[in-house]
């Protein structure tokens, strides 16, 4: 199994939306390696959840283009708030999000959620996702890891690439569903393509545990991509088959050094601190 599931905190909604022939291995450079995603499977869900402006006590809902844009969605008037009366899904969707914010308001909560279950009827992937986040941890409605799957599947069946990411993730752990580990390489796969970086080093980790001859390219490259992209747990797991000689990689300290060297450089101190033990592992 590539993923080992782990305990999800209790959280509130503010703090929500994973040679050996020759030369004898190597030690492990790394302690643990995290599944598909570096975080539990529900996290990528509850890293989407609403999160509260300190100030106004709302979430900024402008758009991108007009980003300083206050916004106030208790009064009429505004363009966002009179098209989610006129039962408009994208702004359905954001007077919702706002609302549910207001974890100290249990009333403006359920309008939150009604909001974002009436975009939902409307197939608005954004509005599952987050309805996804709220059953998973809770908030507003009950919880429930089986209905946060179905709100996280339908929005990737809708294309929505974050949630594509974190249904391969559900799928990996059997959360809310059964464990299905072809699905969950499909789902990342989908993610990938559409740009999501975090399930590229999920498809080239799960390529590379498999072991597959035929995908070994393909999982060193995604690895590569994923590390040059951000994502050190690509690099860190990269460099262990190559210094341990693992995963059907020849055994290479010179090429372990040389992806560590790059974590390093960008402030890395656990890959420095690898490479100092590499070098006095050869002394």
């Amino acid at each position: 199994m590539l993923f080992r599931p782990r305990l999800v905190p209790t959280a509130t909604l503010l703090a929500l939306l994973s040679v050996t022939a020759c030369r004898r291995p190597g030690p492990s450079l790394a302690d643990d390696h995290p599944g598909i995603d570096p975080k539990p499977a529900g996290q990528a869900l509850s890293d989407k959840a609403p999160m509260t402006d300190p100030e106004r006590k709302v979430i900024d809902l402008s758009r991108p283009e007009s980003i300083s844009r206050s916004f106030d969605p208790s009064k009429s008037g505004d363009p966002t708030y009179d098209a989610a009366l006129r039962g408009e899904a994208w702004a359905q969707t954001k007077v919702g999000k706002s609302y549910v914010a207001s974890t100290d308001d249990a009333l403006r909560v359920q309008q939150g959620v009604r909001l974002l279950q009436q975009a939902a009827e409307q197939n608005d992937a954004e509005a599952l996702f987050v309805l996804g986040s709220l059953a998973m941890a809770g908030v507003g409605v009950t919880q429930s890891t089986t209905a946060a799957f179905d709100y996280c599947r339908r929005a990737a069946e809708f294309g929505l690439a974050e949630a594509q990411y974190e249904l391969a993730a559900m799928y990996a752990l059997g959360r809310g569903t059964e464990v299905d580990e072809e699905k969950a390489l499909q789902w990342a796969r989908r993610a990938m393509d559409q740009g999501n970086i975090k399930a590229k080093y999920s498809v080239g980790r799960m390529l590379l545990l498999a072991e597959n001859p035929t995908q070994l390219t393909e999982a060193v490259e995604l690895l590569n991509e994923a590390t040059d992209s951000g994502i050190d747990e690509a690099g860190i797991l990269l460099a262990e088959a190559y210094y341990s000689g693992n995963h059907g990689l020849t055994q290479d300290t010179s090429a372990a050094v040389e992806i560590l060297g790059k974590l390093s450089s960008r402030g890395n101190a656990k890959a420095g601190e690898i490479i100092e033990r590499i070098k006095s592992a050869g002394e």
